[in-house]
This record gives C-alpha cells, structure tokens and sequence, in this order.
C-alpha cells in the first residue's frame, strides 16, 4: 500500500476506537523536562541509592516505589515505597532541586525506580534501572514504544538495553509470539532470535526490533507479542508485552442497490455488507454521488451507520454511486454502481373558474362571456424549473402562460388544447372543446315593456302641459266632482236644446221661402 495513501485517512482516533486499550509496560519518559535527573540507568549501589534532580512540579506532592524486577517471569515485587522527597530546594517560583534517598542494605536485585509527580489531570513519571547488591544481576529493558501497536507492513520499535556487566553487542533479543483475540494464546506459539541494531548515540543502548507480520506468519488479527534481552551471562530481562494488530488485507465493498428507479423517489444504496475481515465492519466511509449532468457531491460517515447512502434522484439519466471504504491502518477499497433514473412525465389537472369539475371535455358559454382556465402542472425533479407550457386554439399557438382567459372567439365551435413539456421531452396534454352560443334576440309579437312605460310617461306629461295652458286664461284648474244626479239633467237638457235648435232651424228656411 502506498504511503501517502495511507497517510491521508489513517486518523489516531478511529485506530482507538477500534483496537481494545491494553495495559503493558509503561514507556520510559526519561528525557521528560519536567521531572529530571542526570543519574544513569545501570548504576550499581550496595547500601544506599542517592538520587537528585529538579522538578518544575509541586514537591509537595510525589509516590516513589522501588520494584525488584530480578525474576522476568513473576509478578513485579516492591521493595520500598514513600511519598516524600528526602530533602528539597527552591530554586525559583517554579523550580525546585530534589533529593531522594533510599536504604537498600541487604537487598539483592535488579530494580526499578519509578519516581511521579501530580500533572493536572495526568502524572509525570521517571524511571530509573539501579542494580543493588552482588551480582550477577538481570538485564532490563525499557520500552521506548506503546502498549500496543497497528501494522500492516513491517515496523520498528525501540527499547533501552541496561546491562549490570559485559558488552551490550553480545546480548540478544529473543521473542515469542501468538494468536490472542482476547489476549489469551489460541494454538501454538512461535518463538525466534531478534535480528537488532544498536544506536548509542544518546549515551543510552538503544535497540532497534523490526516486526515484520509476513516473516512472522501473522495473519489478520490480535497478536500477543513478548520480548526479552538476554545478557552475556544469560540472564534475561523482565518481558515487555506488547499487543500486535494485524491487518495485511484490503476491505472489501458490497454495495446493494436498485438497478433502476424514477425521477424524484427515493433510492438506498447499501454498503454495509463492506467487511474489513477479522476487524469487522468498522470503517469509515467516503461516498460519491455523480448525476448525469457530471456533477458530483460527496458524503462520509464511520462504522455502519455510514455505510447507507440515501438520496434522491431529481435528474434521469444515469447516476454513478461509489463507495470508497479505509480500515484502521489506511487500507482502502472502492465500488461503485450505477443506477438507471427514468423520467416522469409531467400531469395535468385542468380546472374552470367557479367549477368544481378537474379536466373537463367540454364546456359552454354565450358570446361575449370569459372564461378562465387554470391548470395545476405536477412535475418531478428539477421539471419545474425547464417546463414548457403551450396553448393553442383551434390549432394555433394562444400562450404560453400558466392561466389564460378566453373570450370574444366567435361563435361556434372551438378546441383548446394545453400541451406540457419537461427537460427530457416528454409532454402531457389535455383538450377541451369550447362552444360558444349566440345571445338569445327578442321577438316581434314580445311587448316591449320598455317602450309602453315611455309612451306612458309621455301622455301624463303632455296631460298635465294642456291643462297647465288652460288654467292661465282663466280656467279653473279644479275639476268639478259631479253627481249621477246632475250628469243625467245636463244630459236631459242638452238633448232638448239639441231639439229646439233643430226645429229652430226648420222653421227659419220655411218663413224665407
């Protein structure tokens, strides 16, 4: 696996979150500026240990404990233990020089100083070697690395060899290793001489171990791995333990998903089939999503929640998913699917101001009326924004709005058709056939009520013009109530003076002739 594409997704705390914490042998932190000494590992002492440093820490406040670490297969033994520091000087507000000082007469061992010191949260520890007593004493390392380590190719790790006598080149690094899941050996365990490098450069014998899981025949999974230093004289240290994670193969990608779907539903693409073999399916994700328009966008996620992608198409075409997957040391794997979106005519609902009734064949109306057609287009994907409206009238374009109002078409007969278009060409249409009916004429035997209340209105006023004329030369403009009485004598005496004229006239023509 390349470097740098491992670099870029192993991230320390997805490593924690999927290896189990571990407790081993605590790393040397003697180069801490903190908590320091100049006295050296290996030092010999028979009676009593003298120790100084300085500390930038609250003196008040430090556990020593003095471990004899003499047999490297039982439980670490403490020989003396406090909680102060024999005598201490301040040098400014926050430096104090220390020393400790420890009875040892009698004491026969290899041993481990472990001096600490209240941090905040944390502690500060410094480790000392000390051999007390004849000898011959027990080598002791002093891991410079983790309680646990991750690989998936060959690796260094570091400790410091501290010997009581001879030559560090002739000592050797013997190591035993087995398959523990649960930390515990499962079958047989193998065992083999170190091939190491010695660096004194820091005054301090510094071995280098390369832990290769091929050469070693470790296979995916927990490994159990302990070292020794074994000196000139065959003594061997204290083991240091360490926790070994293998991981030499590729995560595998399992994608499930429809082959196809329509525009605007939802599509789930599954990936959590994807396994990282013994490391199961922890693993972060990196999902692209790429539309048939080219555009690409990009979701992630960690362990299995992360492996379900859901999202909908608005576009058809093709979509190209891929699942890039990275186990805890970087390994990556990909796949990718593609999914076939079939587009979505668009739908018509056509309805009539003032009516109820959705998509009507027909309709009519009088000459002179309007009438407002409002269609409610239901579109998927982004249709909304490229739709395409026409309406045309007995076959000719009309608009090319949403809402139209039709009126002064002539009568008769007249087809309206309204045709919606999306991006992908596909249309829906519906028509309506218009009459339109001729306003209803009067007829000629009809009274026109109109004319008679003119004509009425006429006489009165001309009635009431005479007798308005008539009252100024002196005419009375009273008019007299007579009883049936006097109607009929005024009607006998104009009869009888109707008679003597007429006699009155014979007689004149007789007398002149």
């Amino acid at each position: 696996m390349a470097p740098a594409q491992k670099t870029i997704f192993v991230i320390a705390s997805l490593l924690l979150l999927s290896v189990p914490n571990t407790v081993g042998y605590e790393t040397s932190n003697y180069n801490s500026n903190i908590l320091t000494s100049q006295m050296e590992n290996g030092l010999w002492i028979n009676d009593t240990i003298n120790i100084n440093g300085s500390t930038t820490l609250d003196p008040t406040s430090v556990d020593w404990v003095l471990y004899d670490v003499t047999d490297p297969y039982s439980e670490w033994e403490i020989l003396r233990e406090g909680h102060f520091f024999t005598s201490v000087t301040p040098v400014s507000d926050d430096l104090w020089i220390w020393e400790l000082e420890i009875g040892v007469d009698q004491v026969n061992c290899t041993c481990w100083l472990e001096i600490g010191q209240p941090n905040g949260l944390s502690k500060e520890f410094m480790h000392r070697i000390i051999f007390i007593g004849v000898g011959p004493h027990n080598p002791v390392l002093s891991p410079l690395h983790e309680a646990s380590v991750i690989v998936d190719q060959p690796i260094d790790i570091s400790a410091v060899g501290i010997l009581s006598s001879g030559d560090i080149i002739d000592s050797q690094i013997l190591a035993t290793w087995c398959y523990a899941p649960q930390n515990a050996c499962i079958g047989n365990s193998s065992s083999a001489e170190l091939e190491i490098s010695w660096d004194n450069q820091t005054g301090e014998n510094v071995a280098n171990i390369e832990i290769d899981p091929e050469l070693f025949s470790m296979t995916d999974g927990a490994w159990k791995f302990t070292y020794t230093l074994q000196g000139p004289s065959l003594l061997q240290s204290p083991p240091i333990h360490l926790r070994v994670y293998v991981d030499n193969t590729d995560p595998v990608v399992s994608l499930i998903c429809p082959e196809e779907a329509m525009e605007g539903e939802q599509v789930l693409v599954d990936g959590s089939g994807s396994s990282d073999g013994v490391w199961g399916n922890n693993l972060q994700s990196i999902w692209y999503v790429t539309d048939p328009a080219g555009y690409t966008w990009v979701e992630s996620g960690d362990g299995s929640s992360g492996l379900l992608l859901d999202f909908e198409p608005d576009l058809s075409g093709y979509y190209t998913v891929k699942l890039d997957v990275i186990d805890t040391v970087g390994r990556m794997a990909s796949n990718s699917v593609n999914i076939s979106v079939s587009n979505i005519a668009p739908q018509i609902q056509l309805s009539m101001e003032n009516s109820l009734i959705i998509n009507p064949d027909s309709w009519q109306f009088t000459e002179g009326e309007e009438i407002n057609l409002h269609p409610n287009i239901i579109e998927t994907g982004r249709d909304g924004e490229v739709i395409n409206i026409e309406w045309t009238v007995n076959d000719e374009f009309f608009s090319s709005d949403t809402n139209i109002s039709i009126s002064d078409i002539g009568i008769g007969t007249h087809t309206v058709k309204l045709v919606v278009t999306d991006d992908d060409g596909d249309f829906a249409e519906h028509e309506i056939v218009l009459t339109v009916n001729a306003k209803a004429e009067s007829n000629a035997q009809d009274i026109n009520y109109a004319a008679i209340l003119i004509l009425i209105l006429v006489l009165v006023i001309t009635l009431f013009s005479v007798r308005s004329k008539t009252a100024s030369k002196g005419e009375t403009n009273q008019v007299p109530k007579w009883s049936s009485k006097i109607r009929a004598e005024e009607k006998d005496k104009s009869e009888t003076e109707k008679e003597s004229l007429l006699w009155d006239e014979e007689e004149f023509s007789e007398r002149n002739e």
